[in-house]
């Protein structure tokens, strides 16, 4: 049986964060609050074509489901912008999505940072 592309970024992102107990948990924000940072943000296509929104919205998660579940939007936004020759984003840019997202949450940043899953200063770049 083939695996298609996205499912296979769904379990490498799986296998590469494991399974973690962590202490740190939370409520993210609304759908309406989390749309409006990304947009801000510059990321409007990657809210377009995603259901990252969808996915976290109001939702209680700790800081490497929040992870899997940008890592998993971003290869499905990497695998729809090769299809359609637009711009894919870099590794870099999961660093300032998790910052948008988590920005009520520091603390959920320093479990991330300690991990190296995120990157105060990692920069985010679109390209082919």
């Amino acid at each position: 049986m083939k695996m298609s592309s996205q499912m296979l970024c769904v379990f490498l992102v799986a296998a590469h964060y494991g399974v973690a107990s962590e202490k740190v948990q939370f409520t993210l924000a609304s759908a309406d609050v989390l749309s409006k940072r990304l947009c801000a943000g510059g990321f409007q296509d990657f809210h377009k074509y995603t259901t990252i929104v969808d996915d976290l919205a109001g939702q209680q998660k700790k800081p490497f489901g929040v992870a899997v579940s940008v890592d998993i939007s971003i290869c499905f936004y990497n695998d729809l912008a090769a299809k359609n020759k637009v711009a894919k984003m870099s590794e870099g840019c999961r660093s300032q999505l998790l910052k948008i997202i988590l920005q009520d949450y520091p603390d959920a940043l320093k479990v991330l940072e300690s991990k190296k899953v995120y990157r105060e200063k990692e920069p985010c770049e679109l390209g082919k």
